[in-house]
């Protein structure tokens, strides 16, 4: 077959075959293949995309897959921040151990905000003070040696306990 230093076309390249393959590289270690119907499927290591602005990834039908041995990691280099418009589903089920910010299924450094209501399906650990209010600064629970404060933060308000028997407050 013929061999050439440089090819360059100036229109299309069609490889008129299913299942064609593009190979790069001295040792072929990146290449294209078409999948025989209507897909391809890049392999190399690394893989790197680079663009120079906004870059989209779609998928028409079914979901997106990034899927990574060791992970993945969604990183932005400057002060922006990564942005999920849809619901985060995170199936893994592992439980949080301790506050290092290094057990259970979601982590993070920093601090959370949450801006509608938050469902705790099982137990909830708060190391610190615990401040609940419309400013986050009505009234806190804290503990120290073991000794439990409830306390109401705003003068002249007060601490009121309350329950329901049967339908009556109590």
């Amino acid at each position: 077959s013929p061999q050439f230093t440089d090819l360059t076309l100036t229109d299309d390249l069609i490889l008129n075959s299913d299942s064609s393959v593009i190979s790069l590289g001295a040792g072929n270690d990146f290449t294209i293949t078409h999948d025989g119907t209507t897909g391809a499927t890049l392999a190399g290591n690394p893989i790197t995309i680079t663009s120079a602005a906004a870059a989209t990834w779609s998928t028409a039908a079914g979901a997106l897959t990034i899927d990574g041995d060791d992970g993945i990691t969604l990183q932005t280099t400057g002060s922006g921040n990564v942005t999920v418009s849809e619901i985060l589903d995170i199936t893994d089920a592992t439980d949080s151990s301790d506050a290092s910010g290094d057990t259970g299924a979601l982590r993070t450094e920093g601090g959370a905000s949450i801006a509608k209501k938050l469902y705790v399906g099982t137990d909830a650990s708060v190391l610190g003070a615990f401040y609940v209010g419309a400013g986050g600064n009505e009234f806190s629970i804290t503990e120290s040696s073991d000794d439990i404060t409830i306390k109401s933060l705003i003068s002249d308000k007060d601490l009121k306990i309350s329950g329901n028997d049967g339908g009556s407050n109590v």
